[in-house]
């Protein structure tokens, strides 16, 4: 039986094909060997790659954390900034309020000093334009003390 199988195998192939089949058995034969140190390096660079990617996830992540801080510092002083500018603006409102009861109070003392007395138009009219003149004196340092409220020279 032995030798039948010599035969066989003896008579159906050449030395060369001999050759080949060794060639690819050892081939295998080394893959199956080396395939365990291929695997290692493989995962050693996916987790050098998972290392890098992870420690670039927590760059970001800081650098968004930084941003972040920084955007709600900078939207805390512009909500600062803009109540300062509100009441700035709110005051500027009420002075203009304020003149404009001024002037409809003078206005409404001319109409009565010429109705009451329309023989001393003359003195009344000196006495108003002294009035103005005074009125435009404090109007001009009101706007002076807002400018230097708001920082303007």
């Amino acid at each position: 039986m032995m030798d039948l199988a010599q035969t066989a195998l003896a008579s159906g192939f050449t030395p060369g094909a001999y050759g080949i089949w060794l060639l690819v058995l050892l081939a295998f034969g080394m893959v199956i060997k080396a395939w365990p140190m291929l695997r290692k390096s493989q995962l050693e660079a996916d987790g050098s790659l998972r290392a890098d990617l992870l420690n670039r996830i927590a760059k970001l992540e800081q650098h968004v954390a930084d941003l972040e801080m920084q955007m709600h510092k900078e939207r805390e002083a512009h909500a600062v900034e803009m109540a300062a500018e509100r009441a700035a603006r709110n005051a500027e409102v009420q002075l203009m309020r304020h003149r404009l009861n001024n002037e409809t109070m003078t206005f409404d003392a001319l109409l009565m000093l010429l109705e009451a007395a329309p023989e001393k138009v003359g003195e009344n009219i000196v006495r108003i334009k002294e009035m103005r003149a005074q009125r435009a004196h404090e109007i001009a340092v009101e706007k002076g003390a807002m400018a230097k409220t708001e920082g303007k020279p």
